[in-house]
C-alpha cells in the first residue's frame, strides 16, 4: 500500500491502522503502525473520526464515537491492549512511536445496557497544547455526577459534573495538554418555553484570541445570562455560541436563521 511504503501481513483478519506524513508536495516521509489489537477499531460509516496534529509536541489526537450514530452498538476498540469502554472518547497519541500519552471517556448513566449518546464531532488544538473538543453528551433526569475518565486510571483521572439541564446537552470540554480537564460548557438551564428535548448537530469549534466559537442547534437552552426562548413545539435554530478560552463562560449567542420553505 501507499507506493509499497506499507504492508499489511496475509493473516491480519480485518484491519491495521497507521498514521502517514508526507510532505507538501505529497512525498511520502513516515509512516507509523497504530497499536490497535486486529478485529478491533473505528466504525466503517457515520460521523467518522476527528483527528489533529499538535506539533509543538509531537503529538496526535483522535476523538470520536465507536459507533457509526449516538444509538447504534459499540463497535470493539483496543489500543495498546487496553479496551475502550464508553461511547465518546479522545486519544492522545506519541508522535515518535505511537503509543498512548493519555486518554479520556465519557460516562453517564446506561441505557439497556449500552453507553448513552455521547459524541465528540469537532477536535481542535491551541497554541498553548490545549486541547478542545465539542460535541453532545446525554444526561438522564436527575442523574448526578456525569464523569470524564480513563477507565483503566479512574483514581487519578475522573473529573465529575452535574449539568442542570437533562436529555441530549450540545458540549465543549477543554482539557489542558497531559489529560486534565479545566472546563466543561453545556447549557445551563431550560429556557421557560421547554417541552421536549430533540437529537442535535453539534459540531465546529474556531479559537479566537482568548474566545471558542461552537456550532449547534438548539431552541429552548440558558447558557449563563444568553436565552433562547422560542414559541413551545418550536424545532431548534443553527446556533454560535462563543466561551472565554479560560474559564467556559459564555461571551455570546447568536442564531443564525435559515430560510424555510413551507
Amino acid at each position: 500500500h501507499l507506493d509499497g511504503n506499507v504492508t499489511v501481513p496475509n493473516n491480519i483478519a480485518v484491519y491495521q491502522y497507521f498514521i502517514v506524513r508526507y510532505d507538501t508536495n505529497l512525498d511520502y516521509i513516515s509512516s507509523i503502525l497504530l497499536p490497535i489489537t486486529d478485529g478491533t477499531g473505528f466504525p466503517g460509516s457515520g460521523y467518522g473520526q476527528r483527528f489533529a496534529y499538535d506539533e509543538n509536541l509531537n503529538r496526535y489526537y483522535l476523538a470520536g464515537m465507536r459507533s457509526y450514530n449516538i444509538t447504534a452498538p459499540l463497535t470493539p476498540l483496543t489500543y495498546g491492549g487496553k479496551s475502550f469502554s464508553e461511547r465518546a472518547y479522545i486519544l492522545a497519541i506519541n508522535g515518535n512511536n505511537g503509543t498512548e500519552a493519555w486518554r479520556r471517556e465519557v460516562y453517564s448513566q446506561y441505557s439497556n445496557g449500552e453507553p448513552t449518546g455521547h459524541d465528540f464531532r469537532s477536535l481542535v488544538i491551541d497554541s498553548n497544547s490545549d486541547v478542545y473538543v465539542g460535541g453532545q453528551i446525554w444526561k438522564s433526569l436527575n442523574e448526578q455526577n456525569l464523569k470524564i475518565y480513563d477507565p483503566h486510571n479512574p483514581t487519578t483521572t475522573t473529573y465529575t459534573f452535574t449539568p442542570t439541564p437533562y436529555s441530549n446537552l450540545p458540549t465543549v470540554i477543554k482539557f489542558k495538554s497531559n489529560g486534565t480537564v479545566q472546563w466543561v460548557k453545556t447549557p445551563t438551564a431550560f429556557a421557560p418555553n421547554y417541552t421536549t428535548n430533540t437529537a442535535l448537530n453539534s459540531k465546529g469549534l474556531a479559537l479566537n484570541g482568548n474566545e471558542v466559537a461552537f456550532g449547534s442547534s438548539e431552541s429552548y437552552f440558558v447558557w449563563d445570562s444568553f436565552t433562547l426562548n422560542y414559541s413551545q413545539f418550536y424545532q431548534p435554530e443553527p446556533t454560535l455560541l462563543r466561551f472565554d478560552k479560560q474559564t467556559g463562560k459564555t461571551i455570546d449567542e447568536a442564531i443564525a436563521l435559515i430560510n424555510k420553505f413551507y
